[in-house]
């Protein structure tokens, strides 16, 4: 008597063996796809908070210059060192100006209401045709 396999059983073990790898495979993908997104969107909160707290450093240092800098005006910070422009609302953001590290684009627009500062920061960065925004929204006032 033989014993082995036939061609059928072979063939159906590298059936299933297949749809097991194919499967191992995409869900490899997908998870490291979104690592990268959850990597990605760290950095992104990071930047946004730099500028969070290099803003509250601002308020605190001289309230009315600050306060002259929110006026409806967009601001881009794209680089490390952060800086109010010599003239407010002089350096807007354009489409597609993802210069912070070759990725991100962080902008903030300020804005008055009463003795009160709005500020909307949101940093951006493209990946896989989409893009994707990590919005940090603040308001601060002056207390005397």
């Amino acid at each position: 008597m033989k014993r082995g396999f036939s061609l059928i059983e072979v063939l159906v073990f590298i059936s299933v063996a297949s749809v097991f790898f194919i499967t191992a495979i995409s869900v490899g993908t997908y998870t490291l796809k979104n690592m990268k997104q959850d990597e990605y969107k760290l950095r992104a909160t990071r930047y946004a908070e730099e500028l969070n707290e290099w803003l509250r450093g601002e308020k605190e240092k001289d309230w009315d210059v600050f306060y002259g800098y929110a006026n409806n005006n967009t601001y881009c910070f794209n680089s490390t060192s952060l800086s109010f422009p010599a003239v407010p609302g002089n350096n807007p953001c354009s489409a597609n100006d993802f210069s912070l590290e070759g990725l991100f684009k962080r902008s903030m627009i300020l804005s008055q209401s009463g003795n009160t500062v709005i500020t909307k920061i949101n940093v951006s960065w493209n990946e896989g045709g989409n893009t994707f925004t990590v919005p940090l929204n603040t308001v601060y006032s002056l207390y005397q």
